[in-house]
């Protein structure tokens, strides 16, 4: 692979005995879409690949059209903390030793240890799915096991700040007398890793759980299997690429030359229509659809913001389940900030602000709210890289961009041997 693209990455580790321990990789292809779309990761290593029961370990982000998109990937024999360590910086060597903003992966204290040591300003999430399947095995055993998990449910699923958290969890210990329950203890000291209301202020692409990571696994499944050999899967492992990468051209193309055709009037969906994938611009309109159950209950005017109170209406379970959000909105800038803070979190527009805008007369958002990662009118660099599967044939952009490549580093040799030079 090395041979026919010098830019494809490798690391191997070697045992004492000269036998492989690990293997790191990534095509040209996955690190030029890692500096687009690794800011925010999962990692996960429950996939078992071949008959060496190698742990297949790949970092797996956010494209621009919501999907998943491996960004490396390696091979473990163990699961220790020296393994992921050595994991880690090999694939931050390979991106140009930019670490990723947020890391989502399961509880594996060695896991832990390893992003402390290699990715010390990284944000470190918990997969919510895997410590809420956790509830049954913990609490099955009491006989409010019923009225436990449902008020774990509604605190973490439904509070909407740290402090209605924290004062939430200290109700449901005295309710359900659990404060000698040391599992139950320790999840709150690492609140800040796996409840929502902590982590949606940041910008985690939608992701709160490494089901990124098992959906890549899933889609391995199709090429390999418990009896694949270790040179076996190195040929299915690009093949699978292929059709991942060909997925990738036809919803491109698509985004490109269809329409999805606009629900309502609104100047702004219109907006959002133009510069979105379809992907993306499905769940905008997910959230204009939505407005019709926003109300707006009262509205504060100041100098500076005008601040409103926001009613949406929720069934839960047949019963009405209201909550209740805050706007502020800037007349000035156009700004808004909610707090729901879906726009932190999943760069989506929210449909209280949706609400707002309206109220507002607002016809056309900031730009700051048309994320440039969703956009699909940007010719996205990894798409013109020629990989050891591409089919070069079908993409003659890929062979001009391959020229003009050769052609750029003539220019590049002969500017080098210029006194002027500014950066």
């Amino acid at each position: 692979m090395k041979d026919l693209n010098n830019d494809f990455y490798y690391d191997i580790a070697l045992d004492e005995g000269n036998r492989i321990c690990s293997v790191f990789w990534a095509d040209t292809r996955t690190r030029v879409a890692c500096e687009e779309f690794g800011d925010v990761v999962s990692f996960d290593t429950t996939y078992l690949t071949n008959k060496y029961d190698m742990p297949f370990a790949p970092f797996v982000g956010v494209n621009h059209h919501g999907h998943s998109i491996l960004l490396g990937c390696g091979l473990l024999s163990s699961e220790d903390t020296v393994s992921f360590v050595w994991l880690f910086e090999s694939w931050l060597r390979c991106m140009g030793h930019k670490a990723p903003n947020g890391i989502i992966t399961d509880q594996c204290r060695a896991m832990v240890n390893a992003i402390a040591e290699v990715f010390p300003n990284t944000r470190h999430g918990w997969c919510l799915w895997h410590i809420m399947k956790k509830l049954p095995e913990k609490f099955q055993g009491f006989k409010n096991y019923v009225a436990i998990k449902s008020d774990i449910h509604a605190l973490v699923y439904d509070c909407g700040s740290p402090w209605d958290f924290e004062n939430g969890w200290e109700q449901l210990l005295t309710n359900h007398a659990l404060e000698g329950n040391d599992w139950f203890c320790t999840l709150y000291e690492e609140r800040r890793k796996w409840v929502p209301c902590y982590l949606r202020s940041d910008f985690w692409a939608g992701m709160s759980t490494t089901q990124r990571s098992e959906s890549m696994n899933a889609f391995f499944d199709g090429f390999i299997n418990s009896s694949t050999t270790l040179q076996q899967f190195v040929v299915q492992f690009d093949n699978a690429l292929r059709v991942k990468a060909q997925k990738e051209i036809q919803v491109d193309f698509s985004s490109l030359n269809t329409t999805i055709g606009y629900g309502s009037q609104s100047p702004i969906e219109r907006q959002f229509q133009l510069e979105y994938t379809h992907e993306e611009f499905e769940e905008v309109q997910t959230e204009f659809w939505s407005r019709m159950n926003c109300f707006i209950k009262n509205t504060l005017k100041d100098n500076f913001l005008n601040t409103y109170s926001i009613k949406e209406e929720r069934m839960f379970e047949g019963k009405c389940a209201d909550k209740f959000y805050t706007v502020e909105f800037d007349p000035i800038t156009n700004n808004t900030t909610c707090s729901c803070l879906l726009f932190e979190f999943r760069g989506i527009i929210c449909r209280h602000s949706l609400l707002v805008f309206g109220q507002e007369d607002i016809c056309n958002v900031p730009s700051k709210y048309v994320l440039q990662r969703w956009n699909k009118n940007i010719c996205r660099r990894h798409t013109l890289i020629i990989a050891a599967y591409s089919t070069s044939k079908l993409q003659p952009t890929m062979q001009k961009y391959q020229l003009l490549c050769k052609k750029f580093y003539g220019i590049a040799e002969v500017a080098c041997e210029s006194e002027v030079f500014s950066n």
